[in-house]
């Protein structure tokens, strides 16, 4: 038999052989003193958090960070990039390497850089451009 009575919005609680039933609400106690905020809340540099209250004072954790976990496997290689070369692309172009947004091609030494062996005489002859072309 049955003897427990449930009021609309409350909950039964049963225990092993003992059953919980809440009472009705109490009367409204006392208004309880002014609590404190978190007026702001930092993560340090040793992983420790420290939090500034409204009242000043300040609480700073243990760290919180755990340990770092195990490396985890390698992941699949990704598709070849935009122009279709990837690291995996095979080619027989070889040294500096230029692009349009659609093929890629040699660089061609003089005309789309300057070698080292080059730099010199490329320097004259920009200077003396220059030069020229101020007067």
């Amino acid at each position: 038999m049955d003897e427990s009575v449930r009021l609309p919005g409350t909950v039964t609680a049963e225990v092993g052989e003992i059953r919980l039933i809440p009472g009705p609400q109490g009367q409204t106690g006392e208004r309880g003193p002014r609590g404190y905020g978190i007026s702001s809340a930092a993560l340090n540099g040793d992983y420790t958090l420290t939090l500034r209250f409204e009242d000043g004072t300040s609480f700073t954790t243990a760290p919180i960070r755990g340990p770092a976990g195990e490396r985890g496997p390698r992941g699949e290689p990704g598709p070849a990039g935009q122009n279709g070369v990837g690291l995996d692309s095979a080619t027989d172009i070889t040294g500096i390497l230029k692009g349009n947004g659609k093929t890629v091609e040699p660089a061609v030494a003089g005309t789309d850089y300057v070698s080292p062996s080059q730099l010199t005489e490329a320097i004259q002859r920009a200077v003396a451009d220059a030069w020229e072309a101020s007067y």
